[in-house]
C-alpha cells in the first residue's frame, strides 16, 4: 500500500498490486485494474519509487537473484513511462 494525495490534497491509500499504469502528463493519472482513474499531486518518479520500497519493505529481499529481476522491473518500468532508470538505481543504493 503506498500514500498519494489527490489534487484537493485529500489523502488516498492504494493497494499497489492494483496499479496498471501510470501517466504523467500535465497530472499525474493512475489507473487501477478496475479501470478507475486517480488524478494525484505527485509525479510518475516518486510513485514509483514508494512502489519500489513498499515492494522491497513487503518481501524484505535480501537474495540477489531476485533483487536482479526487480532491477529488472524497475528498469522495464521506467522505460514504459519515460523515466530516468538511473535515478531509481541511486535511490535504491541508499534504502
Amino acid at each position: 500500500m503506498i500514500e498519494l494525495y489527490k489534487l484537493d490534497n485529500s489523502k488516498i491509500i492504494i493497494d499497489i498490486d492494483q496499479i496498471e499504469s501510470i501517466e504523467q502528463n500535465l497530472d499525474t493519472v493512475v489507473t487501477l485494474s478496475n479501470g478507475n482513474k486517480i488524478i494525484v499531486k505527485e509525479d510518475a518518479k516518486n510513485i514509483i519509487e514508494k512502489i519500489i520500497i513498499s515492494k522491497f519493505e513487503k518481501h524484505k529481499i535480501k537474495n540477489e537473484k531476485v533483487l536482479a529481476i526487480w532491477f529488472i522491473w524497475i528498469f522495464f518500468k521506467s522505460l514504459l513511462i519515460n523515466c530516468n532508470f538511473y535515478y531509481f538505481i541511486k535511490k535504491i543504493k541508499y534504502i
